[in-house]
């Protein structure tokens, strides 16, 4: 017989087992802005696309992606980059990079990147 824990402590135990990623919502002027506290790897980028879809403010119609602590992005990233920016399209809304890293903003430029997400200064 199989005994089930109360749904607080399944959720609890389901949550340590997967490496949720750290992204804090701030608004600065018109943005609403996304810093990654972490580095974005296989394992957590899908999470990024899930937490700005699902908590992008409809008013805002600019959203930013702060990158000031990422030192890493591969390729499967910029494929979930992709897909943020075609469903924030959808919304009308444009999604933006700032602080990217130079690693990064040259990793944009060689797959054409940057001109699908503007790279833009500190937020």
């Amino acid at each position: 017989m199989a005994i089930l824990l109360p749904l607080a402590q399944r959720t609890a135990h389901w949550r340590r087992e997967i490496d949720f990623m750290e992204i804090r919502i701030r608004t600065v002027k018109d943005y609403q802005v996304f810093d990654i506290l972490e580095d974005i790897t296989n394992e957590n980028v899908p999470q990024l696309k899930d937490k700005v879809v699902l908590a992008h403010d409809a008013k805002f119609r600019k959203i930013a992606l702060n990158f000031k602590n990422v030192t890493y992005v591969n390729s499967f990233a910029l494929s979930v980059f992709m897909n943020i920016h075609k469903e924030m399209e959808k919304k009308g809304t444009t999604v933006s990079l700032a602080n990217a890293a130079p690693s990064i903003v040259a990793l944009l430029k060689m797959t054409k990147l940057n001109e699908v997400f503007p790279v833009i200064g500190d937020l």
